[in-house]
């Protein structure tokens, strides 16, 4: 510890105080958020910039919760402010402007930080761990501007404290002198400006103490490049001593940027999802997987309550899983599944009006709406006709019995519906109505969102029919009947709201 400092001028607290203000903050934050925050962990005053430039940008345009830059150490013990006269103090004050202009900056304004204070050069995991537990809350997420393999001490007391915390997975990123494997971020046209200005504000002090760095984040066309990791496998992994001759190889050399994470589209049946999927991918110019499940003749009631389910799948077929967007409404009730097996992957949710969504699958599979109940011939011949949709209409492996055909696939809308906001900072959404207003545009606007470049203009496939069309010009009401529709409402209202789906008048 650096516990010789001096109490500074102005009342500017030494180190006891610094941890007195960390813990306070802690709380202070902890208090703030009532949403799951996902919390980037900058051991210094510019790793969040050299480490994550693209990254951050990224997360913030898919995530509608808070995104907290953690910054443990404000500097303090640079050999270059001391030898241009600066007190600890006074470079503390400054490396906390130029880091402040830099989130600011890659967050769009956005971000939030709270400032942990410990001292520059004596970190401890330790003092890290007790002030992260005060931020750490249910749905928590970790990004750290720090990895496993650093040989910084402080870095790696950072990334023991996270360690230390127990959640599921946490993303580290790659320092620009590191080598290694990785999923790799690049500015997309939205956040160029974004990066340039938050390496900008480095320009004065901290661009001048790591130049090497900022020069080799600029050579590598400021990408981040991101690892996540299990908790317990990176506990328990060993790690490699440091050596400074790949660290140079590295500078002059990049290793090739890995593949970007794929693509999960996913919804309830009938929700659009197959046309977004295949236009998704026309647009960024790659290759789409649709109906993975049936590709691969599993059923979904096979598949509910495996913690490994997907990666199993994936592992046992993996071309199904390898193209840039893969469909398969199934799948939203494996989403916890789907996220350990691609950790790094991005999921878009497509939702649609219950009440037309419903009618789609009934059309689908000729069935009408308005029925008290379907009679077992219904079922059985459904089951002989459509094998397939059966599961669908009966929510097989889901529903605790048998319930009204409507109400069964009403609380299958829900169930699909409440997964996402459960877990909506690990998702995109896109409302099915928004995405027939402008095919195009909001097709294109996915795209950036999710950092992939436009490719292909879709203008000439953007009305091919993906799936058989329902009935839409049937209202609701002469749909259902009174009896059903109020069924679908009373299920489904309270995320319906939320969705923006008024409720009939």
């Amino acid at each position: 510890m650096l516990s010789t400092r001096r109490q500074a001028p102005g009342g500017v607290p030494g180190t006891a105080g610094l941890r007195r203000r960390a813990r306070t903050g802690a709380r202070r934050v902890a208090q703030a958020f009532s949403r799951p925050v996902t919390y980037v962990v900058a051991p210094h005053p510019d790793d969040e910039t050299l480490r994550l430039a693209s990254y951050i940008p990224w997360l913030c345009a898919r995530t509608q919760h808070p995104v907290v830059l953690v910054a443990v150490s404000d500097g303090g013990a640079s050999r270059r402010a001391e030898l241009k006269g600066w007190t600890p103090a006074y470079e503390r004050e400054f490396r906390r402007s130029e880091q402040a202009a830099a989130w600011s900056a890659l967050t769009a304004g956005a971000g939030h930080i709270v400032r942990l204070g410990l001292p520059d050069g004596g970190v401890q995991a330790e003092e890290v761990g007790r002030a992260l537990k005060k931020l750490d809350r249910r749905g928590a997420r970790w990004v750290v501007a720090a990895h496993p393999d650093d040989d910084h001490p402080d870095h790696r007391a950072v990334v023991e404290a996270v360690q230390g915390l127990g959640a599921r997975t946490v993303r580290f990123s790659l320092g620009t002198l590191m080598s290694g494997e990785a999923s790799v971020y690049r500015p997309t046209r939205s956040s160029e400006d974004q990066i340039q200005i938050a390496v900008a504000a480095y320009e004065n002090f901290g661009r001048q103490s790591v130049k090497d760095e900022f020069s080799a984040l600029r050579r590598l066309g400021y990408v981040s490049r991101v690892v996540s990791r299990s908790t317990e496998l990176s506990a328990a992994a060993p790690r490699p001593q440091p050596s400074a001759e790949p660290a140079r190889a590295a500078a002059s050399e990049p290793s090739p940027p890995a593949p970007a994470p794929p693509i999960f589209v996913l919804g309830n049946q009938k929700s659009g999802s197959t046309a977004i999927a295949s236009l998704l991918a026309e647009c960024i110019g790659g290759e789409a997987s649709l109906d993975v499940l049936y590709q691969t003749r599993t059923r979904l009631a096979d598949l509910l309550g495996q913690e490994d389910a997907v990666a199993t799948l994936a592992q046992r077929r993996p071309k199904v899983f390898a193209a840039d967007v893969v469909k398969d409404n199934d799948v939203i009730f494996l989403l916890p599944s789907l996220l350990a097996a691609f950790p790094d992957a991005q999921v878009v949710f497509v939702v649609r009006d219950p009440r037309d969504n419903i009618r789609s699958i009934l059309n689908r599979v000729d069935l009408p709406g308005s029925q008290a109940d379907l009679t077992a011939d219904q079922y059985d011949d459904l089951r002989e006709r459509l094998p397939g949709w059966y599961p669908i209409l009966t929510n097989a492996g889901m529903a605790t019995g048998p319930r009204q055909y409507v109400e069964a696939l009403a609380d299958r809308w829900v169930r699909a519906a409440q997964t996402y906001v459960d877990a909506a900072e690990h998702l995109t959404l896109l409302r099915y109505e928004d995405f027939c207003a402008d095919k195009r545009g909001s097709i294109e606007a996915l795209a950036r969102s999710l950092g992939r470049p436009v490719v292909r203009d879709i203008t000439g496939s953007q009305d091919r029919q993906f799936q058989p069309r329902g009935d839409r010009e049937v209202t609701p009401a002469a749909f259902f009947g009174e009896d059903n529709l109020r069924r679908i409402e009373h299920t489904c209202g309270a995320l319906m709201s939320r969705f923006g789906y008024p409720a009939t008048d």
